[in-house]
């Protein structure tokens, strides 16, 4: 897995499938400006952290995240999708170098 994954769609159906519980202020954020908020950055990696406490290893967690804003979906037309809506890895990698290897930066 790249460890990139999208969502498109409606607010209420984005925030049905997320299936967590965001609380009061962090719920009134439109779904198009989350990307800009550190305080819903923190929720939600700390979200998928307590998701995964269970099940994975320490190494295995999730470390840090990197929320895009709408217009850098992935799609067929900007060519991050094949026709049949797999992600195109090379692509992204490509698109998204810098992001990527500046999550990784002073892990070890």
């Amino acid at each position: 897995s790249s460890g990139i994954t999208q969502s498109t769609g409606d607010e209420e159906s984005i925030r049905t499938a997320a299936q967590i519980e965001i609380p009061g202020p962090l719920a009134q954020i439109p779904v198009r400006e989350l990307h800009s908020s550190q305080e819903f950055g923190a929720f939600l990696l700390t979200s998928l952290q307590e998701l995964g406490k269970p099940e994975l290893l320490s190494f295995e967690q999730v470390k840090k995240i990197k929320i895009l804003p709408e217009s850098a979906a992935f799609s067929v037309e900007n060519s991050m999708l094949t026709p049949t809506f797999k992600k195109r890895r090379h692509n992204i990698r490509k698109l998204y170098h810098s992001e990527l290897y500046g999550m990784y930066e002073g892990f070890n």
